[in-house]
């Protein structure tokens, strides 16, 4: 999902704490440019193993998109069952690619498995308005979220073999969704109660459901990304409607507040990698925020080879090796997908 086109999340903001007692990281930046005879490359991931994915909008009239990843380089698109709008919505270890095809009306939603091979199968639920997945492991399974015709309820899923398991919300609300599952088979998502508030929550492989503690003086959370190791981020929301970055280290356990930069009152913890680092954004003024070794840096000052002119304003995921998707504005509020490399250690 492209942060433009971000749903309704909740976040989980920052405790402060000052970058300065930190050991500042460096990383440079790689522009990505869009590819000849392409309208929009609109990366929205990358892969544990550092892969970036996401769409290509080749055409207007009619509207065509391809599902698209970028692998050391070289951008690889394709068309999954056929169809003229696609995107990839998230990669596993093993090159399983899990996405989203769209009917030419943009009224229904199913999604896709394609193997490395690139035999593409259908993920369909029946009765469902948009079958929308979010994560795929190693094993081929397949979360996201379905929702109904009228658009009132979804319901968080996990799909294996042609099968579907659901997760209605045990909580008394409408609504739940899966966002990520690690290889593990562990799932993190959220769950609506009666109240309409939102709770994190970590689906094991067994199904057996934990419903993951928010941050003190929050009232509700969501979760980004599970990774390998089992950490997990995610947001969370105050009474005053204020984000807060979170990450939670283990099922059960406390979460984590990540340290705002200075002069931030909102934080997004988009994603975080096997060693804990996590990414993000801060605002106002939009910081593309990077968590690491018990700090919190701006990515753009610790980041060379930015476009001059060029404003970082969201990093949307990293993967193992610490390399990170992130998105930037020019003054002209053109666009700008850059992939940080840090430097060695």
């Amino acid at each position: 999902m492209h942060p433009f086109r971000r749903s309704r999340t909740i976040a989980a903001a920052l405790a402060c704490a000052s970058p300065l007692a930190f050991a500042a990281p460096h990383y440079t930046a790689q522009v990505i440019p869009t590819p000849a005879g392409s309208i929009d490359l609109g990366l929205s991931g990358l892969s544990a193993s550092g892969v970036a994915f996401g769409t290509d909008q080749v055409g207007v009239g009619p509207w065509v998109a391809h599902s698209v990843v970028l692998r050391n380089g070289r951008l690889q698109d394709f068309d999954p069952l056929g169809a003229r709008i696609s995107n990839v919505a998230a990669m596993s270890s093993a090159g399983d690619i899990a996405g989203v095809v769209t009917s030419p009306q943009g009224v229904r939603e199913e999604g896709y498995l394609r193997r490395p091979g690139g035999q593409s199968v259908p993920i369909r639920a029946a009765g469902a308005q948009r079958t929308l997945p979010g994560g795929v492991n190693a094993g081929r399974t397949v979360v996201g979220v379905t929702t109904d015709v009228q658009g009132n309820q979804s319901t968080g899923f996990a799909w294996r073999d042609g099968a579907f398991t659901f997760f209605p919300s045990t909580l008394g609300g409408a609504s739940s969704q899966v966002n990520s599952i690690n290889d593990a088979g562990d799932m993190a998502g959220s769950q609506e109660d009666a109240d309409f508030e939102i709770h994190a929550m970590l689906w094991h492989a067994d199904g057996s459901a934990v419903e993951l503690a928010t941050l003190p003086g929050t009232t509700g959370c969501n979760t980004r990304v599970i990774s390998s190791t089992g950490h997990i981020s995610g947001l969370c929301l105050d009474a005053s409607s204020h984000l807060h970055a979170a990450m939670w280290e283990s099922a059960g356990g406390a979460p984590v507040e990540l340290a705002p930069l200075a002069g931030t009152s909102d934080a997004f913890a988009n994603g975080v990698n096997a060693a804990g680092v996590a990414v993000g954004e801060g605002s106002p003024n939009l910081h593309a925020l990077v968590w690491r070794d018990g700090g919190v840096f701006d990515l753009q000052s610790v980041t060379s080879g930015v476009p001059a002119g060029v404003t970082l304003y969201s990093a949307w995921a990293i993967a193992d090796d610490g390399r990170i998707l992130a998105f930037g504005f020019d003054t002209f509020f053109d666009n700008y997908t850059m992939i940080l490399t840090p430097d060695a250690d």
